[in-house]
């Protein structure tokens, strides 16, 4: 008896370690497979941005040229084997759905760096709620030196400053004896920060403006200000706003005689602009912060064969500004020691250099300005943006 005894308990035991012991290992398979799941969970980086209303025509080429970076370091193997989940929400260019869209992005789609929001009041909402986010803002697709001065710890820009654009467009049209300019620009941030530039480069070059009209942003009311330009007949409309109000102002304008040259900003540097202008276009001249898209610099040649093989037919400086943001977000996310999080990204890109050619920026935590290149270019008769 006591011999059965004996052996029920060993055999018992027997079985509760191999029950235990095969419990242990379905744990740890399942932790493994956890662990090797989030190992390789994609890099989700948000866009929120006006697909839709006056300012998609750029909106979307900015996205289309960050993707085509993104996909391509996607075919090679990603960043440490992870691939980046590119995540668009509309913001329909509407300040209070940028941040609502930021927010989601976050809390919902869990990225871990925003970028390429289009507009400056839109931006700069953003920038406010950056702190609470914890995640990095990387080239929003606007010059406002409110988001270089003071340095915001998560805010790095990619562009030139709208202010600094402006001063040379002025300076270029003294140049060629164009100063008889009429002003007109969006009663917004983005209008009131470009108003610096634009009476920095008239007081520099003894300018007196025949004209400083506002309008509103959402609903600007067109026949004032067409009205006005027909009766200055200006040689020069210095155009501060949206591609499609500056695309409507310039119809109406021509519609009803006025023969004034229009200048706008980067912008409106995009295939759509050009497209939305049609047969007005020709003459229009628009600032650039971008090697043109036709040169042969590094980038341009890069992106022109990523191009290429998604089947864009032909890039635009507002491609170019999402391609030259995307390669800024790699290279920090390639300096990045460890998982990816808003402050570790954040802290790769405080540390950051790139040089493309003539294009070159170096962040630190005085200077999150970027690439200080400014050109300008005018539209050609076969509708292409001409150096």
């Amino acid at each position: 008896m006591y011999v059965s005894v004996y052996a029920y308990t060993f055999m018992m035991r027997t079985f509760y370690l191999h029950f235990c012991l095969r419990h242990m290992r379905q744990k740890l398979i399942a932790m493994s497979l956890l662990l090797v799941g989030l190992c390789h969970a994609d890099i989700n980086i948000g866009i929120s941005t006006g697909i839709t209303g006056v300012v998609a025509v750029g909106a979307k080429e900015n996205v289309e040229g960050a993707k085509i970076y993104f996909d391509a370091i996607n075919a090679q193997g990603g960043i440490s084997g992870q691939k980046i989940n590119l995540i668009v929400l509309d913001d329909k260019f509407a300040v209070e759905q940028s941040v609502e869209n930021a927010k989601t992005l976050v809390g919902s789609n869990k990225v871990v760096s925003l970028m390429l929001t289009r507009g400056t009041p839109n931006s700069q909402a953003i920038a406010k709620e950056l702190g609470s986010l914890g995640v990095p803002f990387v080239g929003p697709s606007t010059g406002a030196m409110s988001l270089h001065q003071p340095v915001n710890r998560w805010v790095f820009n990619v562009r030139s400053t709208y202010r600094l654009e402006a001063e040379k467009a002025i300076e270029l049209l003294a140049a060629m004896q164009m100063r008889q300019i009429g002003v007109i620009h969006a009663k917004d941030s983005f209008g009131e920060d470009v108003m610096v530039g634009v009476n920095n480069g008239m007081n520099q070059n003894k300018i007196k403006p025949m004209f400083v009209t506002a309008f509103d942003r959402a609903k600007p009311e067109y026949d004032p200000i067409v009205a006005q330009i027909v009766k200055e007949n200006p040689q020069i409309v210095f155009a501060i706003g949206a591609a499609g109000v500056v695309s409507q102002v310039l119809a109406r304008v021509r519609a009803q005689g006025g023969r004034s040259q229009f200048v706008t900003l980067s912008n409106n540097a995009s295939a759509g602009f050009i497209k939305e202008l049609d047969k007005n276009g020709p003459g229009t001249i628009v600032t650039q912060v971008y090697p043109s898209e036709f040169g042969k610099s590094p980038m341009v040649g890069e992106a022109n064969s990523l191009a290429k093989e998604a089947k864009i037919a032909e890039l635009s400086p507002s491609h170019m500004e999402g391609f030259a943001a995307a390669k800024v977000m790699v290279a920090a996310l390639k300096r990045v020691r460890g998982s990816f999080t808003g402050e570790s990204i954040r802290q790769a890109l405080d540390g950051l250099s790139v040089a493309e050619g003539e294009l070159r920026l170096a962040f630190n935590p005085q200077n999150h300005s970027g690439f200080s290149y400014v050109d300008l270019s005018i539209i050609g008769k076969d509708g292409k943006f001409r150096r």
